[in-house]
């Protein structure tokens, strides 16, 4: 039961994690590409390089969500096996 616990604990502090790096990154992203954007008008003799910038940054913004996907994914998965073993570990418990 206390292993159940920690493990729990453990992939809930990583979950939030995860929610923590998402929400950094989308506000890094979103002032890079405003950053970027007025840098661009500026110096952009056509639109075309500040369009392929902001298709850049999308495809990489992305990828970034993707991944933390992935992981919050593997995560859930984890809980949703430590759960299936303490519910078998009780009806262990309970056959005795």
């Amino acid at each position: 039961m206390a292993d159940y616990r920690r493990t729990r604990q453990e992939l809930e502090e990583q979950e939030e994690t995860i929610q923590s790096f998402k929400r950094k990154g989308r506000h890094y992203i979103e002032e890079s590409q405003q950053n970027l954007w007025h840098l661009l008008q500026r110096i952009a003799l056509d639109n075309e390089s500040l369009n392929e910038a902001q298709r850049e940054y999308h495809y990489l913004e992305e990828s970034y969500l993707e991944v933390l996907d992935k992981e919050r994914r593997k995560i859930t998965q984890k809980q949703d096996d430590a759960e299936q073993a303490y519910r078998k570990a009780l009806r262990n418990l309970d056959e005795k």
